[in-house]
């Protein structure tokens, strides 16, 4: 999905969409590569779950592989102190919901851009992210392409870097998932993907969060590359 990891920008409620994404309701980057689908395929790596009580954040320590329900979430060491940093400014904020919600809106997007959703893709982006998902969805539908999501499941999110600056909190993430992903052309043939194969994809996308803000709102930044 080579569209998906080709678009930026804002506008995701993080940690409130986790819990109401009951009730309310790929990234390869639009911004340098073919516009067809948003992701990167790639192996995934080791899955983790950490815990560190002392920051408020996962360890590199009890790792778990992701089981059929429950990905694995894991935090870089680099991105530790920063994170218990953004604790003490945030006392809401805690690193493995975050992850359950990164994970979630991942999800939703993913989803929402492969049936071509704009009005969910409208709720969830910014005005600049938005048009961008639109336009390469207009060039898809312009080329007679059709794509399905028959399946996807979040093997990994984890925190591989996260900065306090000028008053806003940055954390970037990958996500990494296995699907059941397939494009097809106007005459039927599949360009991209398996309709018979699930496969692994890989995506980095940073979020962004004004701190001491009143809302808990965490704006998806950026997405593209490692």
């Amino acid at each position: 999905m080579t569209q998906m990891m080709q678009l930026g920008g804002t506008v995701l409620d993080i940690l409130l969409l986790a819990l109401a994404i009951a009730a309310l309701f790929k990234l390869r980057s639009v911004l340098g590569r073919r516009p067809r689908s948003i992701h990167r395929e790639e192996s995934a790596p080791e899955a983790q779950k950490d815990k560190d009580a002392a920051a408020g954040a996962p360890s590199e320590e009890g790792a778990e592989t992701p089981s059929d329900s429950r990905p694995a979430m894991g935090i870089e060491k680099e991105a530790r102190a920063s994170l218990a940093a953004l604790a003490r400014a945030e006392p809401s904020f805690t690193p493995e919901s975050f992850m359950r919600g990164a994970g979630g809106a991942y999800k939703m997007i993913v989803t929402a851009f492969a049936k071509g959703e704009k009005d969910i893709l409208k709720r969830l982006l910014s005005e600049d992210v938005y048009r961008r998902f639109a336009a390469a969805l207009d060039q898809r539908e312009d080329r007679g392409e059709a794509a399905s999501l028959e399946r996807f499941h979040l093997l990994e999110a984890r925190i591989l870097s996260a900065d306090l600056k000028s008053g806003w909190a940055r954390i970037k993430m990958r996500l990494t998932s296995r699907q059941l992903f397939c494009l097809k052309d106007s005459e039927g043939r599949v360009i991209e993907g398996d309709p018979n194969r699930p496969q692994e994809k890989t995506d980095y996308w940073v979020f962004a969060k004004k701190l001491s803000a009143k809302d808990n709102l965490w704006s998806l930044a950026a997405t593209g590359g490692s």
